[in-house]
């Protein structure tokens, strides 16, 4: 079981690089010119607690857990060390810069053993797409940032060609228990390109961002919700506490801007 550590540190290493520590004790390399993610885990050694707790709680020793959007791969250090030597982290990350930075510091730790880390954008087929990377806030890039919103927030884009796969091909005939998304609008692609993952696995939890706002389309907010339910999945928003909450198809539509930390999973 994991135990916190009270003590925090972090060493700068040179080309924006430092390494520090997650609140329970676990090595991390971090980008030191990420505006997002690197602050939080600099300071205070954990990101989105909520999320975390409640993630902990479903991982156990033995499980399988898909990290979809990685980034520097802090969930999927979490999730290797829940899930133990009998276990396995399988992570996706399309940035190149953040899918090395996740490699290494499974590494570090000592995971590399039970973790297979992916430089691939997790999508509804097999493909090749364009994908934005933004230069400071690294945990924005996704298959559908805009101009606009960099120029809002004082940044900018880099488009790159990166490899899109399915879920169902990458992960074919494998047992999967929990899926971590955080993709930036792109789940209901995701999701579209994972039903026979989803079938196989009737027991799979999935953790999930969902905002209107961050999708393609309002049709798509409401397709994606629709398929859920219709293959069995409750739907739960996450709180603050890390407390599952009911919520229902209007409430997670009833606000583009607002985002909710979802929680799926079939009833027993």
């Amino acid at each position: 079981m994991m135990t916190s550590h009270l003590r925090h540190q972090g060493i700068y290493l040179g080309n924006n690089r430092a390494l520090t520590q997650t609140k329970w004790g676990h090595k991390v390399f971090v980008d030191t010119t990420d505006v997002s993610l690197t602050p939080h885990i600099l300071l205070d050694g954990y990101w989105e607690m909520w999320i975390t707790k409640a993630l902990l709680s479903e991982l156990k020793p033995g499980m399988t857990f898909v990290d979809i959007g990685s980034n520097l791969g802090y969930f999927s250090i979490l999730g290797a060390d829940a899930v133990g030597e009998s276990g396995k982290v399988i992570s996706f990350e399309a940035n190149p810069e953040m899918h090395e930075l996740t490699y290494r510091n499974l590494e570090i730790n000592g995971f590399l053993d039970r973790s297979e880390c992916h430089n691939k954008a997790a999508f509804s087929e097999n493909t090749m797409l364009e994908f934005k990377l933004y230069e400071k806030h690294k945990g924005s890039s996704s298959l559908y940032a805009l101009d606009e919103a960099a120029a809002h927030f004082h940044d900018s884009l880099t488009t790159i060609s990166v490899e899109a796969v399915t879920l169902d091909s990458a992960l074919a005939g494998r047992k999967v228990d929990v899926i971590k998304m955080d993709a930036e609008g792109a789940e209901p692609a995701i999701l579209s390109g994972a039903r026979n993952l989803l079938a196989d696995n009737p027991d799979i939890a999935i953790f999930m961002e969902f905002s209107p706002g961050f999708l393609p389309s309002m049709g798509e907010s409401e397709a994606v919700l629709d398929m859920m339910t219709g293959l069995g999945f409750s739907i739960r928003r996450i709180d603050t506490d890390s407390s599952l909450v009911p919520v229902d198809k209007e409430e997670l539509l009833s606000d583009v801007y607002r985002q909710f930390d979802l929680y799926l999973k079939r009833e027993a």
